[in-house]
């Protein structure tokens, strides 16, 4: 979906080597006993260094470890979505899809909207935009905060098309959050219809970095705010039925011939939900998709 990334980004490799500096630790040990006689004190000498020095690596030990186990899952983090924005940036990930013009090359190719969500009056549209989309895909989240807008006020709100959305995540990386967020807007569609769907839609593309750094968290705070039941929600999260319908979308998309995120099919709408037209791939600006929505006007 909109995206959701600029070109050419360049990622800075910053070295996490941390140098160790072993402070030796040392006490004088030598005292002198005035001689012994009947009147003369006792003392009794203390060696720290049998005490304090393995102390101080016992410490020194826990400490390096608490930090190398943090570090690392912090490290893990940053050098996935690095390697992710990096692919993305030089078109090396071949399931997301940017894009260096105005025009799109296009091939033909169908799908059904079935029970998708979908914005607009279908039973006035002569034409349906279909976008297969990940949350977590760069190139969706700037469609989405870019371009789709657009599209709806000019090309659905006018009645000249309906938009539907289909989730379509083929980036492992992504996962498992980009599922996570596919479940939970189906969810909100269940239960609370089209247009809380379209309103969690947004409020996702807004929320997430993407990625696969998105937060399952955020997504109760997102239909909290929307107004939905938290254990209605939750059960519908939770449940394999939804996951279902996310993996359909998937298989869908391949079958419609999409080969990375976003992915469109621009065409006619026939009465049973049927879209033929034209395949766009990748975030292309406005005016690709009205001069596709116009040809099947």
């Amino acid at each position: 979906m909109p995206s959701k990334t600029a070109k050419g980004k360049v990622s800075k490799t910053v070295s996490l080597e941390q140098p160790i500096e072993e402070t030796k630790l040392s006490s004088a040990s030598s005292s002198t006993a005035p001689p012994k006689d009947a009147k003369s004190d006792e003392y009794i000498t203390l060696d720290l260094q049998t005490v304090v020095i393995p102390a101080a690596i016992l410490l020194s030990a826990v400490i390096i470890s608490i930090i190398l186990v943090f570090g690392f899952r912090n490290l893990k983090s940053s050098i996935t979505a690095s390697r992710d924005a990096i692919l993305d940036a030089v078109g090396g990930n071949p399931t997301t899809t940017d894009t260096t013009g105005t025009t799109a090359e296009t091939a033909t190719g169908s799908t059904s909207i079935g029970t998708s969500p979908y914005l607009g009056d279908r039973s006035k549209a002569k034409v349906a935009i279909v976008e297969f989309s990940d949350y977590e895909c760069p190139f969706c989240i700037r469609h989405a905060k870019q371009t789709y807008p657009q599209m709806i006020t000019d090309l659905v709100d006018s009645g000249d098309a309906i938009y539907v959305y289909r989730d379509n995540i083929a980036v492992p990386s992504h996962n498992p959050v980009a599922t996570e967020e596919a479940m939970a807007a189906k969810c909100v569609q269940k239960i609370a219809g089209n247009e809380a769907y379209f309103t969690f839609h947004d409020n996702v593309f807004a929320t997430t970095t993407g990625n696969g750094q998105g937060k399952k968290s955020d997504l109760y705070v997102l239909a909290s705010e929307i107004g939905l039941d938290s254990t209605a929600f939750s059960q519908c999260l939770d449940g394999e039925q939804t996951k279902n319908a996310v993996t359909a979308d998937i298989a869908d998309a391949a079958d419609a011939g999409m080969s990375g995120t976003p992915g469109f099919i621009v065409g006619t709408l026939s009465s049973d939900g049927t879209v033929t037209g034209d395949i766009i791939r990748g975030a292309y600006p406005f005016d690709t998709f009205k001069t596709a929505v116009d040809k099947y006007l």
